[in-house]
C-alpha cells in the first residue's frame, strides 16, 4: 500500500500539499512549490535525453550532496498519486546512491508538451552529445506543439542551424543509428551531413567503417577519408553516358559507362529479347572483346 511505503496515513498524504512558506529571498512562481518528496514515489522522465550516465559523475556528485547538501532542488510534476521528473534527474540518482528516502524538489503541474521541452533545456547544457539531442528534437517535433525546425529553435532560444546542424543525425541509416544508440558520441552534427551523403552511395561501406570507429577509435575525419577511398575504388572512373542508338524495330540502346541500357518498345517482348542477346554473347569468343591490356 502507498499509505505503508510513506509511512502513516497522517504523515504520507496523497494529495498535493499546501505550498511552504519559502525561505527569504527566494522566488517561487505560485503556480509550482517546494516540498520534499519521497525519492522512491518519483519515476524518471520518458522525454529523458541523455542516453547514458557517468557512473563516476553520478559518484562524485552523490560525495558532494553528501558533504554540502543539495544545491539546487530537483523539477518534478504530478502523474496520478506519484511523480514524474522533469529536470534533476543525477541529482536524484544521486540521492538513491546515497540511500536518501527524500529529496527536496519544486512540484510543477505541466503539460506533456512542456515537460519535453524543459527536459531537453534542463540537459541541454550539461554535456549532451549531438545525437542525443538530435533524438530528443525529433521528438519533441513528432510530439510536441512546434511542428518546424525554426519554431523549436526559438523554444530552446538557439538559432535554427544547431537544431538543423543535429537533425542530420537522425537522417543517418537505422544500421548506423542502431551504433549510436550505444556510443552517442561517435559522430558529431558538424560531421553527420556527409556521413548521411555517403551512406546515399553504398551503406554497407559506411557502416564497416562506423563499426570500426566504434571498435578501434578511428575519429571522424579519419572514418571519411576511409570511406571515400572505397566508394571511389568501387565506382572506378566514370565514362559520360553516351546518345542512344535506335534500334529498328526493337527500341533503343545506350552505353552508359561499363553498362549498356535497353530501351524496349511496348510492342516488343523483352524476355525474348534478352533471350536472343544471351544466346547470341554464348555463341562469340569474349576475347575478342577483352579491353586493351586488360585480357592478358
Amino acid at each position: 500500500m502507498l499509505e505503508q511505503a510513506m509511512g502513516s496515513a497522517q504523515d504520507a498524504e496523497i494529495s498535493l500539499p499546501v505550498a511552504p512558506v519559502p525561505r527569504e529571498g527566494q522566488f517561487i512562481p505560485k503556480d509550482e512549490w517546494l516540498e520534499e518528496v519521497l525519492v522512491e514515489l518519483i519515476d524518471p522522465s520518458p522525454y529523458q535525453p541523455r542516453m547514458f550516465f557517468d557512473q563516476a559523475k553520478l559518484e562524485e556528485l552523490a560525495g558532494s550532496i553528501d558533504s554540502v547538501g543539495l544545491g539546487k532542488p530537483i523539477l518534478i510534476r504530478p502523474v496520478g498519486e506519484r511523480y514524474e521528473l522533469v529536470g534533476g534527474e543525477c541529482r536524484w540518482r544521486a540521492h538513491k546512491m546515497l540511500g536518501r528516502e527524500t529529496i527536496k524538489a519544486f512540484v510543477k503541474p505541466m503539460s506533456d508538451d512542456m515537460a519535453m521541452l524543459l527536459a531537453i533545456t534542463d540537459n541541454i547544457q550539461n554535456d549532451l552529445t549531438d545525437y542525443e539531442k538530435a533524438v530528443s528534437y525529433q521528438r519533441y517535433m513528432l510530439k510536441g506543439t512546434d511542428k518546424s525546425q525554426r519554431a523549436l529553435a526559438r523554444r530552446l532560444g538557439v538559432d535554427h542551424t544547431v537544431v538543423n546542424r543535429c537533425l542530420d543525425l537522425v537522417q543517418l541509416p537505422d544500421q548506423i543509428k542502431e551504433i549510436l544508440n550505444t556510443k552517442p558520441d561517435l559522430i558529431t552534427a558538424n560531421y553527420a551531413k556527409k556521413f548521411v551523403e555517403h551512406s546515399k552511395v553504398d551503406v554497407n561501406i559506411v557502416h564497416r567503417v562506423v563499426i570500426q570507429m566504434a571498435e578501434k577509435g578511428t575519429g571522424q575525419e579519419a572514418a571519411l577519408r576511409i570511406i571515400g577511398q572505397k566508394l571511389a575504388a568501387c565506382s572506378g572512373p566514370k565514362a559520360q553516358a553516351a546518345e542512344p542508338r535506335k534500334l529498328q524495330g526493337f527500341g533503343s540502346v545506350r552505353l552508359n559507362g561499363r553498362k549498356l541500357e535497353f530501351k524496349i518498345d511496348k510492342e516488343v517482348d523483352p524476355q525474348k529479347i534478352m533471350d536472343k542477346l544471351a544466346a547470341f554473347l554464348d555463341s562469340i569468343d569474349a576475347a575478342e572483346f577483352a579491353t586493351p591490356g586488360k585480357g592478358k
